[in-house]
């Protein structure tokens, strides 16, 4: 379940970042999960809940903006 919501919050991402509609399935609940933070350290926890990108806070993904540099 959680590598589907972070695929589901890399999809809304994308969408948004570049103007695309975001595909319905990235709205699926299925596609959530309850504040899951993929390979973030404790010490920048922090900094993922204050920079995380809206697509990613609604599928319950938190990560820092910069871990996005490459997306």
């Amino acid at each position: 379940m959680q590598i589907d919501a972070a695929f589901g919050a890399l999809g809304g991402y994308l969408a948004e970042r570049d103007g695309w509609d975001t595909p319905a399935w990235v709205q699926d609940p299925t596609h959530h999960t309850t504040a899951w933070y993929p390979a973030v350290p404790k010490i920048f926890r922090a900094e993922a809940d204050r920079e995380n990108p809206h697509a990613f806070r609604k599928c319950g993904i938190f990560i820092p903006r910069r871990s996005l540099a490459r997306a």
